[in-house]
């Protein structure tokens, strides 16, 4: 059964939404994220998990393992009309990389207020 949504990795493109044969998913409109309604009335097929681009579906008992479906994800696209929303490729990025990143547009800032990276 679909536990829950990973809020700060929902992007909101609804996919689960569509796809849901169940239809438990619902749009949060202040959030601009997905929300589950009708949880119990999940029927464990997985479409969600897997239609998911950002990985933001999580299912109790046990997780299952996710099919890779980066090469048919734009055919999915394109047939389901969804658009991605504009921060979606920074919630796919690890944190790792988030905080490279930011720590490198510091140093550059640092380095032309005349800080360390001279």
């Amino acid at each position: 059964m679909v536990k829950s949504i990973d809020l700060f990795r929902c992007t909101g493109c609804g996919l689960c939404e569509k796809i849901c044969p169940a239809d438990i998913f619902r749009i949060d409109e202040e959030a601009g994220k997905m929300t589950i309604l009708y949880q119990a009335d999940c029927c464990n097929c997985l479409q969600c998990k897997y239609i998911c681009p950002v990985d933001a579906i999580s299912f109790t008992p046990s997780e299952p393992k996710k099919i890779n479906m980066d090469k048919e994800w734009i055919k999915m696209k394109e047939l389901m009309g969804a658009v991605d929303n504009p921060m979606a490729e920074e919630t796919r990025k690890p944190a790792w990389q988030k905080a490279k990143e930011a720590a490198m547009k510091k140093a550059k800032e640092g380095g032309a207020q005349g800080g360390w990276n001279k």
